[in-house]
């Protein structure tokens, strides 16, 4: 089973928190990350109402510390790009995202801040970015109000019968030697940044055993070793 957390990022209003906490304890969702704040606001726990123990309990910490411990992250935007140039905010489905996201044995819901919202950053940082179809003229929602649409499609994505074996570590591994290749060849930022996202994509959807990871690896290690030789096509070390 698939455990998530919700992670806040820098809250500018202790109601808010208390808020997604109480939204948190309808849907059976125990575990809440603040970002950017050394201690909670009072009007968390008094907004919080019965769900006091999850505030009490939330853990607070650095964005990218806390990212980095899980296995599978998903950011929330209500400004999806409508460009496939702007690759950050490329957005699915929520209830797609949820149904690859039970391959993983840890995932996180990253709410973005009360007013702006998550930077592109990082959304970059995250393996899916999800936005909630609402009213072009008006599309932002409260972050509660998302949160209680997003944990009530949660709860009815399908369990996934894959089970994924590859570590973050490993993910980002492959993006660093995806990254050492582009490099070499030449792509422009904005190419690069492209592949990079086709890549991320592929270790996460596509790639779920290690064996399959370490074919990937040796690929681009062999590319890279070529590249820094002048592809002369000297012999490398094999992999």
């Amino acid at each position: 089973m698939t455990e998530l957390s919700v992670m806040m990022v820098e809250p500018k209003y202790g109601l808010n928190i208390g808020y997604v906490a109480r939204t948190m304890m309808n849907f059976g969702v125990d575990k809440l990350i603040v970002t950017g704040l050394s201690e909670l606001p009072e009007d968390a726990y008094k907004f919080s109402a019965h769900a006091k123990g999850i505030v009490e309990n939330a853990v607070l910490g650095n964005f990218d510390e806390q990212v980095a411990r899980f296995d599978l992250r998903m950011a929330t935007t209500a400004r999806p790009s409508s460009s496939s140039k702007n690759v950050n905010r490329r957005a699915m489905a929520p209830e797609a995202a949820f149904s690859r996201a039970r391959m993983f044995k840890k995932a996180l819901l990253i709410l973005g801040r009360d007013v702006s919202g998550l930077n592109n950053r990082e959304l970059s940082a995250c393996d899916y970015v999800i936005s909630i179809p609402a009213s072009r003229g008006y599309p932002t929602l409260n972050i509660s109000h998302a949160l209680a649409i997003l944990l009530y499609l949660w709860k009815g994505a399908p369990a996934s019968r894959r089970r994924s074996r590859i570590r973050t570590e490993e993910r980002n591994a492959a993006l660093e030697y995806a990254g050492a290749v582009a490099d070499g060849i030449g792509l422009s930022e904005e190419r690069k940044k492209r592949t990079l996202k086709l890549i991320k994509g592929i270790t996460v959807d596509y790639i779920t055993t290690e064996e399959d990871l370490v074919t990937l690896l040796g690929f681009l290690r062999r590319t890279r070793i070529a590249l820094d030789r002048g592809a002369e096509g000297r012999p490398g070390k094999s992999f």
